[in-house]
């Protein structure tokens, strides 16, 4: 299980490594050392593989990430487009540390290692003190079937390379795009997966319009995150 976990990490990195692809009147991607918005990516990554396959060191390992990036609530508002649909058949999901340690516990059994590193987990929780005065900026909103979800008012300061990320918390497959003031199709990200990233190095300092798209037939709740 540690070899399948350790494979499955080497492939998260290397899809998160793909880039948004370049609008027709965009920019190149940068490359972004030391992200923490690729950073959440994986541990969000890594929380679904955790429950999918009842994996505790999965979820453990999320939960130790999550625990040590600070964010806080961005100043947008999102606007829904098209109908609403159907919600999802499946549970909301709500990736706390406390929580994703304590639902490790019950996958880990009577695995002592797990176990330990549980505990070592949950201490060090009590005793983080990165809050949310800094860090990733982040916005829980949803969109709707087959639809869209546009932030008009996403801020960005230029000369500063800047990342959005997107992850779906039902499971959806989710597109993502950035455009300039003007309009302009800055970058974007079409994969067929749950998430999707996107790093670009704005000109100048003002709003950007980041829309995300839902390509499932049903309701999605999402989690989007900025530098």
């Amino acid at each position: 299980m540690k070899k399948m976990l350790i494979v499955f990490v080497n492939l998260l990195f290397l899809g998160i490594m793909v880039f948004g692809q370049v609008g027709p009147k965009g920019v190149k991607d940068v490359v972004i050392e030391n992200s923490d918005i690729k950073t959440l990516q994986l541990a969000y990554e890594l929380a679904d593989y955790g429950y999918s396959n009842e994996s505790a060191s999965a979820l453990l390992q999320a939960a130790e990430i999550l625990a040590q990036i600070p964010k806080q609530p961005a100043k947008v508002t999102a606007k829904q487009e098209g109908k609403k649909g159907k919600d999802a058949n499946v549970a909301k999901k709500n990736f706390i540390p406390n929580e994703l340690v304590k639902d490790a516990r019950k996958f880990a059994g009577k695995d002592k290692t797990m176990l330990a590193w549980a505990d070592d987990i949950e201490k060090s929780l009590k005793t983080v003190t990165r809050g949310a005065s800094g860090g990733a900026l982040y916005s829980a909103s949803f969109a709707y079937a087959n639809g869209g979800t546009t932030y008009y008012d996403w801020y960005f300061d230029g000369g500063r390379p800047a990342e959005v990320a997107v992850h779906s918390m039902d499971g959806a497959d989710l597109d993502l795009y950035v455009y300039d003031e003007n309009g302009n199709l800055i970058v974007y990200d079409e994969r067929a997966i749950e998430g999707a990233y996107c790093s670009f190095f704005p000109k100048w300092t003002g709003t950007f319009r980041v829309i995300i798209k839902n390509n499932a037939k049903y309701n999605a709740t999402f989690e989007v995150y900025t530098n």
